[in-house]
């Protein structure tokens, strides 16, 4: 039995603990043995969490190293239903070891090349577009490894547990202090007839949250 399920066996049999009417000590002592068995469980928790994240993240790196090995990928060696066309795994024989190592790969075409790969229900991209006047580029290879592990959103190294936890301790105190100035600023649109204001174009028409002032008032 593992440390985390000998926690959670503790708790649920302190559940079953009577107490002497009217002794406070011992119902106190009840309270604080339950809470630090239930942050020693959070904890554990999160920890276990944090180890499954970095497996997962450390086989997708991985596999985006060596999607990224194939270099280009021809569209002509694939079949209607875009998965690798088994008479033409010779032309291929690094892509076709890939396939067959996993489960289930089939792959995405866009300006005929492949542009993702599809891993076991994950897709992996396999290069990168621009957006420049109104128009997206044709997909082009990455420039280094870091890159492609940005645009596929995979993380870089393993991370800490404890580092994560500071991290979203940050994140939780910056978003309370913008529902807390959120608040603020509806009280303010509210208190000075904002709506009405706007629906009476007063409001600027390049930033909706801008209002016009100039006046002689």
């Amino acid at each position: 039995m593992s440390k985390l399920e000998l926690l959670k066996t503790e708790l649920e049999a302190l559940k079953f603990q009577s107490f002497e009417s009217g002794n406070v000590e011992s119902f106190r002592a009840y309270i604080a043995k339950t809470e630090d068995l239930q942050q020693q469980i959070k904890t554990l928790e999160f920890s276990d969490k944090i180890n499954r994240l970095n497996k997962r993240e450390a086989n997708r790196r991985e596999l985006m190293k060596q999607i990224i090995s194939f270099g280009h990928v021809s569209s002509d060696l694939l079949t209607n239903d875009m998965k690798l066309n088994k008479t033409k795994r010779k032309q291929a024989p690094e892509l076709a070891k890939f396939v067959e190592a996993n489960q289930y790969v089939y792959f995405s075409i866009d300006y005929s090349k492949v542009t993702c790969i599809h891993v076991n229900g994950v897709k992996y991209k396999t290069g990168f577009t621009t957006y420049e006047n109104g128009k997206t580029s044709e997909p082009q290879s990455f420039r280094s490894f870091d890159q492609a592990l940005t645009v596929n959103n995979i993380q870089k190294a393993n991370i800490s547990a404890a580092k994560t936890a500071a991290k979203l301790r940050r994140i939780n105190k910056a978003t309370q202090a913008l529902e807390a100035a959120q608040k603020k600023y509806d009280e303010v649109l509210k208190d000075n007839d904002a709506h009405f204001l706007k629906c009476e174009k007063f409001a600027n028409e390049s930033n909706s949250h801008q209002y016009i002032t100039r006046s002689r008032y």
